[in-house]
C-alpha cells in the first residue's frame, strides 16, 4: 500500500493507537521500500524515525527495540532500506532519506 506522504500527519493525529504496517514510501528498481508506523494513544505525537542496525547488510524494520517510547507519547516510524547485498553504499542512506521525506 503506497500512501501519499501528505496523509502522514493525518495518520499521526489519529486518537486510535496501533500499528500501520507496510506503508510504501518509495519504489527503487522494482523493490518496494516500506515503513511501519507505530502510534501512541495521543493526538499529534512527535515522531521518532527508527533505523534498524545490522551494518547495512542485515536486519529489518520488524525488530523495534524502542517501542517503549510509545508509552511516553512518541510515534515511531520503523524503516527498511536496501541492504548492502541488494545495493551498494550509499544507497542505504538515500533510502533512509526518502523515508524521512
Amino acid at each position: 500500500m503506497r500512501l501519499p506522504l501528505l496523509l502522514l500527519p493525518l495518520l499521526l493525529s489519529s486518537l486510535h493507537a496501533g500499528t500501520i504496517p507496510g506503508i510504501e514510501f518509495a519504489k527503487v528498481d522494482g523493490l518496494s521500500l516500506k515503513l511501519d508506523l507505530h502510534r501512541p494513544d495521543a493526538e499529534k505525537p512527535p515522531l521518532v524515525v527508527y533505523v534498524h542496525g545490522g551494518a547495512w547488510r542485515a536486519g529489518s524494520r520488524d525488530d523495534v527495540p524502542v517501542l517503549g517510547l510509545l508509552d511516553h507519547g512518541f510515534a515511531i516510524a520503523s524503516v527498511d532500506y536496501r541492504l548492502s547485498t541488494q545495493a551498494r553504499f550509499p544507497a542505504q542512506i538515500h533510502d533512509i532519506k526518502a523515508a524521512i521525506r
